[in-house]
């Protein structure tokens, strides 16, 4: 079953609206259509599995069949040493490391680490 990712799941009544990035993804790339069954998260970690009731390119309507429950937390601790990098390059790294679920992220000064540090600071 497909899974698909949504700010906030606002449950109406059973029912819940798919913002226009998604329900156009959902209409027209996968050619989705009422009746199809998929999954929903949100960020707050909510998941449904959820059936298409109703189908609009900028709008995408489904009924809420039952809650999931949340994802056990994985039992591998990962750990990542990165070298420093550009700052847009780093906050990049780090989201989505984070978003696979690494424990730690262990930044280090390399030889050839583009970054360099002010000398007066010790490390």
């Amino acid at each position: 079953m497909r899974r698909f990712f949504i700010e906030e799941i606002k449950e109406k009544e059973g029912f819940c609206k798919v913002p226009e990035p998604e329900a156009r993804h959902i209409v027209k790339v996968l050619r989705m259509k009422q009746g199809d069954r998929l999954i929903l998260m949100d960020s707050g970690g909510k998941r449904f599995e959820a059936s298409i009731e109703s189908a609009a390119l900028k709008e995408l309507t489904v009924k809420l069949i039952k809650k999931l429950p949340e994802p056990p937390p994985s039992p591998v601790s990962i750990d990542i040493c990165q070298a420093l990098i550009k700052s847009r390059v780093m906050d990049y790294m780090i989201e989505k490391t984070s978003e696979l679920g690494i424990s730690n992220i262990i930044p280090f000064y390399s030889e050839r680490t583009v970054i360099k540090l002010d000398k007066n600071i010790e490390i």
